[in-house]
C-alpha cells in the first residue's frame, strides 16, 4: 500500500492563508448582518413614526373638513327655511360657491326633491346614502345632525345630514376628498423622499397594493406583481430576514406591520456586505502576495542549497583527486561513510572510526608520537562543528612513523535550515614529495623587515588584491576588482590604524609598523594552515611591536592557526603561545608545554641560557 503524501510547507502555508480566509469571511458576514439588522430596526421605526403622523394629519383633516361640511350643510338648509322656492340654479350656485361636489334635498319619504353635482353618479350615491342607518335616525329626531367619511366605487366623500328647517325631510351635501383637497400630506408622498441608507428600497402596503415608496415605478403595483416583478418569492430565515432576487441581483430586509399597513423593506447586498467585500479583497490581495513571497523565498531558498550542494559535490570531487583518503561523518545520525581510502592514509572502516579506544590504536601505528594527541583532537567530532565556526576549512599536518607527511583536512558538508553543520569530509594525503609551491599555497610567513612582505612602489589596494589572488591564477582581468573593495576595508579596519581610508596610497609612505600589520593582514587572508613569524617585531620600536604583537594573537587564535613563532625577546615566549623551545646548534635544548610552559618566566629562561654560554666558553 502506497503512504499517502504529506502537504509541503507551501500547502501547508496554502491552507492556513484559506482557512483564516474562511474565519474572515465569516466574521465580516456575521458583523454585516448585525448592522443589516440594527439598520432594519432603525429605518422600520422611522417608517413607522412617519405613518403614524401622516394618520394624526389625515385624522385631523377628516375633523375639520367635517366640521367644515356640517356648518355649510346646515346654512344650505337654514337657506331653505327663508326661501319659498329654492330652484336648481341657486343650489348649483350655492355647491360652486362652497365648493362642494354635490347635495340633496329630500321629502320625509326620502325622495330627491332636488339636487346639484359636479359629474358625479349621483344615483349610486344617493343609494349609498340612504342605505345608512343614521339616515332615518335623523329623519326621525330633528334636532339630530351626522357626518361621516364614506367610501363610494373607491372614492372617499365627506358627507353631512341635517335635518330641513321648511318642512320634513333632509339636507345632504358631500364633498369628494382627493390628493387636492387633502392639504399637502398624502399617503403617496409620504415616502416619496425618504432617503434609506444603503441605497434601500421602502413599500408601505395597502390591501396588498404598494401606496407608498420612495420608488416611483412600484407606486400601485400588487404584490402579486411584486412577485412578478423580484422573478422569485422571498426566501425567509431563522432572523426573519428576507432574500429575493430582482433581476437576478440579490437583495435583502424584512416585512413588518403597523395597523392596516404592510411595511417592507430592502437593501441591496452588494452595499449590505461592503465591509465584508472591502476586507476580504485586501486580506486576498495580502494573502496572494504572501504566498507568491513565501515562494520566491522558497525558489532562492532552493536555488542556494541546490548550489551549496553542488558547491559541496565540487569540494567531494576536488578532494577526490588530490586526497587518498576521504570519510564522511553524519555529526546528525552519528553515521560515517567511507568515500575513498587508499593504503596506510585512510581510517579504519566503517563505524569504528567513532570509536575513541580504535581511533587511538589506528593514530598510534601510523603517526609519530609528538603528533598523535594532537591528531586526535583534530579528529574529534563532538567539537568539529565549534570549531569550524566561522572557518572554511581545519587542516593539521602530522608525520607518519614511516618517516612521511600527512596533510589532513576537514570541511564542511552539509549544514541545517540555521547554519549549524550537521556533516563534514575528513580528508588525508601525502605531501611528503609535493612541490615547494603547492606547499607555499597553504602556508604565511611575516619577515623580520617590514619592506619583505608588501610591496612599496604598489598602492594598498595593490597590494591587498595580490594577497587575495594567492595561490590563484591570474588571467586577463584587471589586476584590482573594485567589487572587493569593501571586503578590503573591512579587514584593515581590524587593525585600527586608519589604513581602510588610505587604499590608494603607496605602502612605501607607510611606517613600519603600519607595513608588519598589513603583512601579517595578508598573509592570513587567504586560508593557510601553517603561520611563520619570523622574527616579526625585531625592527619595530617597542610600543609598535606591542601592538604587532597582541593583534598577530588575535589573528591566531581568531582563524586557529598553527603558528611557529622565532623571537629574541624572551617576554613574548613566555606569554605567547602554546609550547616553547629554545634552539642551540641544531638542537632543542628546552621543550615546554602545558602547564610546564604556562609556569615558566624570563628569569629561568636567562639561567638556561648562561649555563649554554659558560658552556660554550662565551
Amino acid at each position: 500500500m502506497k503512504s499517502k503524501k504529506r502537504p509541503g510547507i507551501s500547502g501547508i502555508l496554502l491552507i492556513v492563508l484559506i482557512l483564516v480566509g474562511m474565519i474572515v469571511w465569516g466574521i465580516f458576514t456575521g458583523l454585516d448582518r448585525r448592522e443589516l439588522s440594527e439598520t432594519l430596526d432603525k429605518t422600520t421605526l422611522v417608517a413607522k413614526n412617519k405613518l403614524q403622523d401622516y394618520d394624526n394629519y389625515t385624522a385631523n383633516d377628516r375633523v375639520k373638513s367635517l366640521v367644515r361640511l356640517l356648518d355649510k350643510t346646515k346654512e344650505l338648509g337654514t337657506n331653505l327655511s327663508k326661501i319659498n322656492k329654492y330652484g336648481q340654479q341657486e343650489l348649483d350656485e350655492y355647491i360652486t360657491e362652497q365648493r362642494l361636489s354635490g347635495a340633496f334635498v329630500s321629502d320625509k319619504n326620502l325622495n330627491v326633491v332636488i339636487q346639484g353635482q359636479q359629474n358625479l353618479d349621483s344615483e349610486n350615491l344617493w343609494n349609498e346614502i340612504i342605505g345608512k342607518g343614521y339616515v332615518k335616525e335623523v329623519l326621525e329626531h330633528p334636532e339630530a345632525t351626522y357626518t361621516e367619511r364614506i367610501t363610494v366605487n373607491r372614492e372617499e366623500y365627506d358627507l353631512a345630514v341635517v335635518p330641513r328647517q321648511d318642512a320634513e325631510g333632509l339636507v345632504i351635501a358631500y364633498a369628494e376628498k382627493n390628493s387636492n383637497t387633502l392639504g399637502d400630506m398624502t399617503l403617496e408622498s409620504v415616502f416619496s423622499d425618504f432617503l434609506v441608507n444603503m441605497h434601500g428600497v421602502i413599500m408601505v402596503c395597502l390591501d396588498d397594493t404598494v401606496v407608498s415608496t420612495n420608488q416611483e415605478t412600484l407606486l400601485g403595483k400588487t404584490m402579486q406583481e411584486m412577485r412578478k416583478y423580484y422573478n422569485s418569492r422571498p426566501e425567509g430565515n431563522e432572523s426573519g430576514i428576507i432574500r429575493i432576487k430582482p433581476d437576478h441581483k440579490i437583495w435583502y430586509g424584512h416585512k413588518d406591520k403597523m395597523k392596516e399597513y404592510a411595511i417592507y423593506i430592502f437593501f441591496p447586498a452588494s452595499q449590505i456586505f461592503m465591509a465584508r467585500t472591502v476586507v476580504c479583497g485586501l486580506y486576498t490581495a495580502v494573502a496572494i502576495l504572501v504566498y507568491l513571497l513565501f515562494l520566491l523565498i522558497k525558489s532562492n531558498l532552493e536555488k542556494v542549497t541546490l548550489k551549496q550542494s553542488q558547491k559541496r559535490m565540487r569540494i567531494i570531487n576536488a578532494l577526490g583527486t588530490a586526497y587518498a583518503s576521504i570519510v564522511l561523518f553524519d555529526l546528525e545520525k552519528d553515521k560515517v561513510e567511507m568515500i575513498k581510502t587508499s593504503g596506510d592514509t585512510s581510517m579504519p572502516s566503517g563505524d569504528q572510526i567513532l570509536s575513541k579506544k580504535i581511533q587511538q590504536n589506528h593514530i598510534n601505528e601510523m603517526l609519530t608520537s609528538e603528533y598523535r594527541e594532537g591528531f586526535l583532537e583534530f579528529i574529534d567530532m563532538d567539537t568539529v562543528a565549534q570549531r569550524l565556526k566561522g572557518q572554511q576549512s581545519l587542516t593539521y599536518t602530522s608525520q607518519m612513523e614511516k618517516g612521511t607527511w600527512l596533510l589532513s583536512v576537514i570541511v564542511p558538508q552539509r549544514f541545517d535550515s540555521d547554519g549549524n553543520i550537521r556533516a563534514v569530509l575528513l580528508a588525508n594525503r601525502d605531501i611528503t614529495k609535493e612541490k615547494e609551491y603547492r606547499r607555499l599555497r597553504r602556508i604565511g610567513r611575516v619577515y623580520q623587515n617590514p619592506a619583505m612582505g608588501t610591496c612599496p612602489n604598489m598602492t594598498i589596494l595593490e597590494n591587498m588584491s595580490m594577497a587575495d589572488h594567492k595561490g590563484k591564477f591570474f588571467g586577463l582581468s584587471m589586476g584590482t576588482n573594485k567589487s572587493r573593495i569593501p571586503f578590503y576595508q573591512e579587514q584593515l579596519r581590524q587593525l585600527n590604524l586608519g589604513l581602510e581610508d588610505k587604499l590608494q596610497v603607496k605602502v612605501g609612505s607607510l611606517s613600519g609598523g603600519q607595513r608588519q600589520a598589513m603583512s601579517l593582514l595578508m598573509s592570513t587572508m587567504t586560508p593557510i594552515d601553517f603561520l611563520i613569524l619570523d622574527e616579526h617585531t625585531a625592527a619595530l620600536d617597542p610600543k609598535t611591536a606591542e601592538l604587532i604583537m597582541e593583534l598577530t594573537d588575535k589573528v591566531v587564535r581568531e582563524k586557529q592557526l598553527t603558528t611557529i613563532m622565532v623571537t629574541h625577546n624572551l617576554r613574548y615566549a613566555v606569554e605567547y603561545g602554546d609550547r616553547l623551545l629554545m634552539m642551540h646548534q641544531g638542537h632543542a635544548v628546552m621543550d615546554l608545554e602545558g602547564d610546564e610552559k604556562k609556569n615558566m618566566n624570563v628569569d629561568a629562561i636567562l639561567e638556561k641560557f648562561n649555563e649554554i654560554s659558560i658552556e660554550c666558553g662565551n
